[in-house]
């Protein structure tokens, strides 16, 4: 049902972020941040034939931070890695808001094996996600994927490909489906996808 006295959300961010090239091999940075949102949108219940409507019906702040690096190990090897953390609280109830891991870690290693051809590996983290207060289902489970991509510069007079298997040990990956009492949400949340491979070709003149 439609709602004529609905306001858009408003969001208050604070943000500061250092960043630092120690040499020419070796760079990292951090930021943290602080947010407030007010007016947030939810469906909420009412009376009659439609269950819900959406209302201007809550306040959220959130904190968190990231710390990042790169390093050039070798003139063909080249290192990367951050990490993530963040955390809400509905300031209605003062309970974790939800829906979001609090913690998410990413690293890749860049290897040029021989001139036209690189190897790149990236692992991914996220860490368990919270429900939003009111839901009583179980958490969704922390999920770990890795990728792997081989990769040709100049192959030949302008011609390169691309091979690349996404999600190699196919994990389970899952991200949390909305709840709004008295609707349960989607029972198993959203899979997204497994194990795949693709193939690219690319031609400039």
């Amino acid at each position: 049902m439609g709602n004529d006295d609905l306001d858009p959300e408003t969001i208050d961010t604070l943000e500061l972020a250092l960043a630092y090239q120690a040499s020419s091999r070796l760079y990292y940075g951090i930021n943290v941040f602080y947010y407030e949102i007010d007016d947030l949108i939810n469906a909420e219940p009412i009376a009659g034939p439609v269950a819900t409507q959406y209302q201007n019906s809550g306040k959220r702040k959130g904190h968190g931070g990231e710390l990042e690096v790169a390093y050039q190990l070798l003139d063909n090897l080249n290192l990367a890695a951050n990490y993530a953390y963040q955390t809400a609280e509905d300031q209605d109830t003062n309970e974790s808001a939800g829906q979001a891991p609090n913690h998410q870690a990413y690293g890749r290693v860049e290897w040029r094996v021989v001139p036209t051809w690189a190897l790149t590996t990236q692992v991914n983290y996220v860490g368990e996600q919270k429900r939003s207060a009111g839901d009583s289902r179980e958490p969704v489970d922390d999920y770990t994927t890795v990728d792997f991509t081989a990769r040709t510069h100049g192959l030949w007079r302008g011609f390169d490909i691309a091979l690349a298997v996404k999600n190699a040990f196919n994990a389970d990956v899952r991200d949390p489906s909305p709840y709004s009492d008295p609707r349960p949400g989607i029972p198993g949340d959203f899979p997204m996808a497994g194990r795949f491979a693709y193939v690219e070709a690319q031609y400039q003149s």
